[in-house]
């Protein structure tokens, strides 16, 4: 999961350097392209496709439509927000899908929880600082992106059990891939320079190795043990802003960040607790 967390991280700093010259639908192509041909190759060589009937749902489209207005909203405020302060907001995630599985799944969610849910909301509102100078609508959109990104993963839950991860990755990537070409339509591309090609090639290379990274973790250990190493992005996030763009997140926004990052992983914890007591008492 930490290495995950740093392959997404790297893709997304290439894909910031990329689209600061390049248009969002251009860079969103490339990256999307390049990661729909590295998963489609690896479902090919395992003999995936032999199975991808039974990923073909409403679910799937609406993972895959999910997945693309995530990808658009992401993008647009990639390269007009501070790096470590969009990544912040994305970690809203975790406890938005706390929401939604009790709004749309039915999950039972204690007051506990949601008390958890109301301080990660809090802590985006110090990032994006709403009735200030530092708000905009691309704060907006990077709220936007969490709720498609929470949409696909409920989606997700409802695509059957029998389809292939990398079948069900290749239909959403491949969408997103022709969205973004659409994207040519309203605005002018133009010829990237080599460099800006081999970092947005180099995203789609991270993206997939950073999904594969993932799903192993996700697939050996229970998800309560590895779901709070997500939070690692966050020091990737750091580094690379400092780094890169000589970006740290003001007081409000660390203020923020630490109120996300705590939420979450309360959320975590509280998890595996009611887990460990509906297991006792089942037995």
């Amino acid at each position: 999961m930490i290495g995950a967390t740093a392959m997404f991280s790297l893709a997304d700093m290439q894909m910031k350097l990329a689209a600061s010259v390049l248009p969002t639908t251009e860079t969103m192509f490339c990256r999307s392209f390049v990661a729909t041909l590295i998963v489609a190759a690896v479902a090919t060589i395992n003999g995936h496709f032999r199975h991808w009937q039974s990923a073909l749902s409403r679910a799937m489209a609406l993972r895959a439509g999910s997945d693309a207005g995530a990808s658009l909203l992401f993008q647009s405020a990639l390269v007009r927000m501070p790096f470590a302060d969009i990544m912040a907001v994305l970690q809203l995630q975790t406890l938005s899908l706390t929401a939604a599985s009790a709004i749309f799944l039915g999950e039972t969610v204690g007051w506990k929880r949601w008390s958890a849910v109301a301080v990660g909301f809090v802590g985006g509102l110090l990032i994006i600082k709403p009735g200030t100078s530092a708000f905009n609508w691309w704060a907006i959109a990077a709220f936007g992106c969490v709720l498609f990104a929470t949409a696909r993963e409920i989606a997700t839950r409802k695509i059957s059990p029998l389809a292939p991860v990398p079948v069900i990755m290749v239909i959403s990537s491949g969408f997103v891939t022709l969205v973004s070409l659409a994207g040519a339509l309203i605005q002018e591309w133009s010829a990237p320079h080599w460099t800006e090609l081999l970092m947005m090639t180099g995203a789609g290379f991270f993206s997939a190795a950073g999904q594969f990274c993932m799903i192993s973790s996700v697939r050996a250990a229970p998800l309560s043990v590895v779901s709070p190493f997500r939070y690692a992005s966050m020091i990737w996030a750091l580094l690379i802003g400092y780094g890169i763009w000589r970006q740290l997140p003001d007081g409000a926004s660390f203020v923020g960040i630490t109120a996300i990052a705590a939420a979450g992983l309360y959320t975590f914890r509280r998890e595996h607790q009611l887990q460990r007591l509906r297991r006792a008492a089942g037995t």
